[in-house]
């Protein structure tokens, strides 16, 4: 095979796939940007009612392992939007522990239920199989309420959150989703950058696929659901991970509607230290490609257009560029020492579309930040942001190699081992180990020198250098405290 088409071969497996994600967000937001306007708008805050007095609203919160502290703090956010609940609503706490660990929770939960005048069920689940989905099984078919709201432990919705829903809801869907943000237990470089490339995220996926009338899919927590459409659509697989995903696909192929409020916001905790990163990245990735792979025929089935329905299967394989960009931390540098050339280099046009098309990514990445309460919190420091930037990169490139493995993982196997991601004090007693990010390090530095004795590879060397600064932060800067 000749030298040239191999490159090629290389730009359009490898190199090709990340860059039109990257695109593609760049579009959506752009998008988002143009028609927000049209979107939802909250109501003025001292006209915020209670828009629940024609449903009742059962809120479904399904634990296992989680901090006391949360599911206390949970309960003392929901009383402070007694005005937006009403009277006609009841929080279903569906708790999967060992009796006599769920026995001690019942207690701080009716006593802190009795503290804030909420009407809560504490119910310990002892039949059916396990695993959040069957959580939420559970809790749907126990539900007194023609509306749901899924809530994890440690969200947080705003004020007009649920009134906001409710009105969506009435407007004629059978699922409402607002935006997500995040919030931390320990003020790590990692946590802040998650946080702040959760506004971008939401901006893309849901405000620009909202606006171009793409289907939204429900998020896992902060979703109003309308119950009857749950059970249309017979509920979850109690054998999927990505619950969120797979009910979305339920409720695609059914016709069913989901709409997006962009004003409003749930807040969710997000991982303060690389390892529990590891671990919600993992069952992510495993989880949504699995849900592409059983539910693929479904979608094409389904009641829309062709194109809405191919946008929905890119949205399940969101994770394949991700994928591929860990076969590219090996596959490129090994190629280039291999055939002795500089393998990411094909023209000079090439690299200036990749370099224009990043370049613009950049651009809306800091145009969304600069526009969003991170700015507020970093003291309007744009310096601060382009570091957030950073991180958010070097985070991705890092985690590729493990996306990698799970998302093939998600291709082959039926399910997986669902481990909870470690949240609020468990963090301090969660060790992170970076023995194969140590690995890779070593891995890819002596790549590294191949190609530089070699030479004729400067752009392959240029990428090379930039995984293993990649790598090199997150062993040693991720998770730094920081004070804002």
């Amino acid at each position: 095979m000749e030298l040239y088409t191999v490159k090629l071969l290389t730009f359009i497996l490898l190199i090709l796939p990340p860059l039109l994600l990257l695109t593609l967000h760049t579009l959506y937001y752009l998008v988002g940007i143009v028609r927000r306007k049209h979107m939802h708008v909250i109501p003025d805050k001292d006209n915020i009612t209670s828009l629940s007095r024609n449903h009742k609203l059962s809120i479904v919160i399904p634990i296992k392992s989680e901090p006391i502290e949360l599911i206390v703090s949970a309960l003392k956010h929901l009383s402070m939007l007694k005005h937006e609940l009403g009277d006609n609503h009841e929080v279903l706490i569906i708790s999967d522990d060992p009796p006599e660990v769920a026995a001690r929770i019942a207690s701080i939960v009716n006593e802190n239920a009795k503290k804030h005048h909420l009407n809560v069920r504490f119910i310990n689940r002892s039949e059916g199989p396990s695993g959040r989905a069957a959580a939420l099984n559970y809790g749907v078919l126990k539900a007194s309420g023609d509306l749901i709201l899924i809530l994890d432990v440690d969200s947080r919705p705003s004020e007009g959150y649920i009134s906001k829903l409710i009105e969506c809801i009435d407007s004629g869907y059978d699922a409402c989703v607002g935006r997500w943000g995040g919030y931390w237990f320990k003020s790590t470089k990692l946590a802040r950058s998650i946080a702040a490339s959760m506004k971008f995220i939401v901006d893309t996926i849901y405000r620009g696929r909202a606006a171009l009338k793409l289907f939204i899919f429900p998020l896992g927590s902060g979703t109003l659901f309308r119950r009857e459409s749950l059970l249309r659509a017979g509920l979850w697989d109690p054998t999927i991970i990505q619950d969120d995903m797979y009910i979305g696909s339920k409720f695609l192929g059914m016709g069913l509607k989901v709409g997006y409020v962009d004003d409003v916001e749930v807040k969710v905790l997000v991982p303060s230290t690389y390892g529990a990163l590891k671990i919600q990245q993992s069952r992510w990735a495993f989880g949504a490609t699995n849900v592409l792979r059983r539910m693929f025929k479904y979608i094409v089935k389904a009641p829309y257009p062709i194109l809405r329905k191919l946008e929905a299967i890119l949205f399940l394989a969101q994770y394949l560029p991700h994928a591929i960009l860990g076969l590219s931390l090996f596959v490129i540098p090994i190629l280039a020492i291999t055939l002795n050339d500089d393998i990411v280099f094909l023209n000079v046009w090439t690299s200036g579309l990749i370099f224009a098309l990043v370049g613009l990514y950049g651009l809306s990445y800091y145009h969304s930040l600069r526009h969003s309460n991170v700015f507020k919190l970093l003291g309007a420091s744009r310096l601060r942001l382009i570091r957030l930037m950073g991180s958010s990169g070097a985070l991705t490139l890092s985690l590729s190699p493990l996306v990698l493995y799970y998302f093939s993982k998600g291709l082959i196997s039926k399910t997986m081992s669902y481990k909870i991601t470690p949240k609020g004090s468990q963090e301090n007693i969660f060790v992170s180990a970076f023995k194969i990010e140590r690995i890779l390090t070593i891995i890819l530095t002596i790549f590294l020198i191949l190609m530089t004795i070699r030479g004729h590879a400067l752009f392959t060397i240029l990428w090379t250098l930039t995984c293993i600064a990649a790598f090199i932060y997150v062993q040693t800067n991720a998770e730094k405290h920081v004070e804002l």
